[in-house]
């Protein structure tokens, strides 16, 4: 158990691939919920967009937060694909109501087009927020504890946002969604 100045407290533990929970290791990332939208295209895409700006969530369109376009975003993406270099950890949020949600989207699509399909032939790690841990698969995480509140108040957010209406239970946005939606698949 690991504390915080701040009193934040989390398990994190290192694991092997081999160790790692198969619920985890069968996921495919194309199947990993999604925060973005590239376009706004199609009614689903619309709704996410909707219901994510009513939720708050201003960051709803891929990039936005850096005020780059779909094709900056795009251009990003492929970068990473081809650098043979790029080893990007994927934060995996575990939701309180026990969805999967892709943290570092871009990564995720990039191992993706690299030809990857589930996540133990990626590097990744778990942050559980119904457990308050963090798993590392393979030293994905340092550990040290500046890191570790980082990744925590980042997989805080999603949940906070998901309260916030973001994203219903019954409505799902998957990074195949939002592949299909930027025209890669």
């Amino acid at each position: 158990m690991r504390e915080g100045v701040y009193g934040l407290k989390c398990i994190f533990e290192e694991r092997c691939v081999e160790t790692m929970p198969s619920e985890i290791l069968e996921i495919f990332i194309s199947d990993l919920e999604s925060k973005h939208v590239a376009l706004i295209d199609s009614e689903s895409a619309y709704k996410i967009y909707k219901l994510s700006t009513e939720g708050g969530y201003e960051n709803t369109i891929l990039g936005s937060h850096r005020q780059a376009t779909i094709l900056d975003e795009y251009r990003r993406i492929i970068a990473m694909q081809n650098n043979r270099n790029f080893k990007r950890p994927v934060r995996i949020v575990k939701d309180l109501s026990g969805r999967y949600w892709c943290d570092n989207t871009h990564a995720a699509i990039a191992y993706i087009l690299r030809g990857n399909k589930k996540i133990n032939e990626i590097p990744f790690y778990v942050v559980d927020l119904k457990d308050n841990s963090i798993i590392s698969c393979d030293g994905a995480v340092n550990g040290d504890l500046q890191d570790l509140r980082n990744i925590i108040s980042s997989s805080l957010r999603i949940q906070e946002r998901i309260d916030k209406g973001i994203r219903p239970i019954d409505c799902r946005w998957t990074i195949e969604n939002l592949m299909k939606n930027l025209k890669v698949i």
